[in-house]
């Protein structure tokens, strides 16, 4: 299994996976163990706890999750159930129950560091906070373009207890599509080229003879200002356009690099995306993605939007 560099995430220094198997992903973290206080009393899950039986705590791993836990010092394995939350130590990512640690020799020093890996779960997805200080960078390496995708948001917007998914499934990831891969639609264009917006999965995707070439996240109007449904075309092209309706204090108007039009005012554009519908009715794309659909686009290629 190939390893990278050590970041921090979930408050523990580990040693993160850049690849994975389809069953899992491993990592290096510190873990420790609780018991008698906490024996026969409510679980953060809702039931009773038992020391006795194979499970542990962790701050965000959905509760159902399995781990297997194995102890580099003596390379003793064992698979828990995650049913609780904590530890609240820092540093400290893994609270396993007393029988739990008992079977990899974890009791006597109470705390070791441990290889962790996450057993694939029947989500395809778990939650995370991002705390003080944290970057997709500095918690994803190279693999941030994927959460950026999967939370459809911006890089820069990531702010300390802003909640994210990361996939279970790294390589499962990086084919993920939010949107069918087959969709037929009527188009008389030569290359029979289609875009589907969907505003419910914030997701645009190119189509081409009915297949997805792929897909982008976005960012369309918000609650009172929303992007209009229906069957559209491509308008005109700019690739540096601006707005003449939302001008900027400084003079001139807001940014719309590689701007599609598609209905009166309403174009899809270069912008920062927030993790959620929050423009003014127009559909915004990373500039990567923005450019990626203006050089693939052509005038007149249908547009649906549902």
């Amino acid at each position: 299994m190939e390893r990278g560099r050590i970041i921090a995430v979930a408050g523990g220094i580990f040693i993160y996976v850049l690849t994975c198997s389809s069953i899992s992903w491993s990592y290096l973290a510190k873990a420790s163990w609780y018991g008698p206080g906490f024996h026969n009393k409510t679980a953060a899950n809702g039931k009773l706890y038992n020391m006795y039986s194979f499970t542990a705590a962790h701050k965000t791993l959905l509760f159902g999750t399995k781990v297997k836990i194995t102890n580099p010092k003596n390379g003793q394995s064992v698979i828990v159930e995650i049913t609780d939350r904590g530890p609240y130590i820092p540093k400290r990512e893994f609270d396993l129950s007393l029988i739990a640690a008992r079977k990899i020799g974890l009791t006597k020093n109470g705390v070791e560091l441990t290889e962790i890996e996450i057993l694939k779960n029947k989500s395809e997805f778990y939650s995370y906070r991002i705390k003080k200080g944290e970057t997709l960078w500095r918690l994803f390496g190279a693999n941030w373009p994927i959460i950026a995708r999967l939370n459809r948001i911006s890089p820069k917007r990531i702010r300390r207890g802003m909640k994210i998914i990361i996939p279970y499934d790294w390589q499962s990831a990086k084919t993920y599509s939010p949107l069918p891969v087959h969709y037929h639609y009527q188009t008389t264009n030569r290359n029979r080229k289609f875009i589907l917006i969907n505003l419910e999965k914030q997701a645009l995707g190119f189509y081409q003879s009915g297949k997805l070439s792929f897909w982008l996240p976005i960012s369309s109007g918000k609650k009172l200002k929303k992007t209009p449904k229906g069957n559209f075309r491509i308008l005109q092209k700019d690739k540096d356009h601006f707005s003449s309706k939302y001008p900027l204090s400084n003079g001139g108007g807001a940014s719309m690099k590689y701007g599609l039009n598609f209905f009166k005012d309403y174009w899809i554009h270069a912008g920062v995306l927030s993790g959620q519908a929050n423009s003014h009715g127009c559909v915004r794309l990373l500039e990567k993605d923005a450019k990626k659909l203006f050089l693939w686009a052509e005038i007149k290629t249908p547009i649906e939007i549902k």
